[in-house]
C-alpha cells in the first residue's frame, strides 16, 4: 500500500498550480471583496463596515477525521484572516496576493491528504474519484476564472475571485466530504466500503449542514447568471452592430 506521503506527492504533482498573472498595476488577479474595501492602484482603503467572518467554523461541522477537521479549520480560518487584513487596510495588494498564493497551497495540500486518507482507510473507489474530480475541478476552475476575469475592475475580479473560493469550499466540505465522515465512521464501525458508500448516498445530512449549503449554491448561481446576462448583452449589441452594417450597405 503506498504511504500517505507517497500519495500526497504524487496527488500534488497532477495538480494544476496557479500562473503568476500581471496587468499595468504590477499585481495578480487575486481576492478582495468590496464589502471590506476599495482598491486604488497596489493599495487598498477599508471601508467601515462590521468585521465579520466569512464564514465561521464549528465542531458541528466536522466529520471526526482528526487531520481533515483540523485542515477545514484551518482553511476558513486563512479565508477570514485575508478578509481582516483587507478591512485593516495594512497591507498592499501584493501582500495579499501572497497570503491567497498560500490559501491555495494549503488547499492543495489538504486535497492531497484526505486523498491519501481515504486510500489508507480503503474508502470505496467511486468516492475517491468524486474527490478527485471535484479537487482537481477546484483549480481548473479558479484559474479560468482569472483569465476571464483579466480585464475587469480590480475590486469587482477580487470579489469575484473570493466569493466562488469561499462558496466553493463550503459546498464541498460541507456536502462531499460530509457522505466522507459518514463513509469513515460506517468503515470504522465494521462495514464494507461499499455498503458504507451506498449508506452515505443514502442517508440525510444534518439539517445544520442546508443553509450554509444553499447560500454557497445561491452565491454561486447568482454569479454564473451575472455572466450568463453579460454574455446576452454582448451577443445583443453584435447582433445590433451587424443589422446597422447591413442597412448601410442596402443603403449604399
Amino acid at each position: 500500500m503506498r504511504s500517505r506521503a507517497a500519495s500526497v506527492k504524487k496527488a500534488e504533482r497532477e495538480w494544476p498550480h496557479p500562473t503568476p498573472q500581471s496587468d499595468s498595476s504590477t499585481t495578480r488577479s487575486r481576492f478582495c471583496h468590496p464589502r471590506f474595501a476599495t482598491i486604488a492602484g497596489n493599495q487598498i482603503t477599508p471601508f467601515t463596515v462590521k468585521d465579520d467572518p466569512m464564514f465561521q467554523w464549528t465542531s458541528k461541522y466536522n466529520i471526526d477525521q482528526p487531520t481533515v477537521d483540523e485542515e477545514h479549520r484551518e482553511l476558513f480560518a486563512m479565508i477570514n484572516r485575508i478578509g481582516e487584513d483587507i478591512a485593516a487596510g495594512d497591507d498592499s495588494v501584493d501582500e495579499l496576493e501572497g497570503a491567497l498564493d498560500a490559501l491555495l497551497d494549503y488547499a492543495r495540500t489538504h486535497f492531497a491528504d484526505e486523498e491519501a486518507i481515504m486510500q489508507e482507510q480503503q474508502v470505496d473507489p467511486r468516492h475517491i474519484r468524486r474527490q478527485q474530480m471535484e479537487h482537481r475541478s477546484f483549480f481548473y476552475d479558479i484559474e479560468k476564472l482569472r483569465s476571464l476575469t483579466a480585464d475587469e475592475p480590480m475590486a469587482e475580479r477580487y470579489e469575484k475571485l473570493l466569493t466562488f473560493v469561499t462558496n466553493w469550499l463550503i459546498f464541498h466540505t460541507l456536502r462531499t466530504d460530509q457522505q466522507l465522515g459518514i463513509q469513515l465512521r460506517a468503515i470504522a464501525a465494521g462495514s464494507e466500503p461499499a455498503q458504507a458508500f451506498e449508506q452515505s448516498e443514502t442517508q440525510a445530512l444534518s439539517a445544520v449542514l442546508y443553509r450554509p449549503m444553499v447560500e454557497a449554491l445561491v452565491h454561486l448561481w447568482s454569479d454564473a447568471m451575472e455572466r450568463v446576462h453579460d454574455l446576452e448583452k454582448q451577443l445583443a449589441a453584435g447582433a445590433g452592430s451587424s443589422r446597422e452594417d447591413a442597412s448601410r450597405v442596402e443603403s449604399a
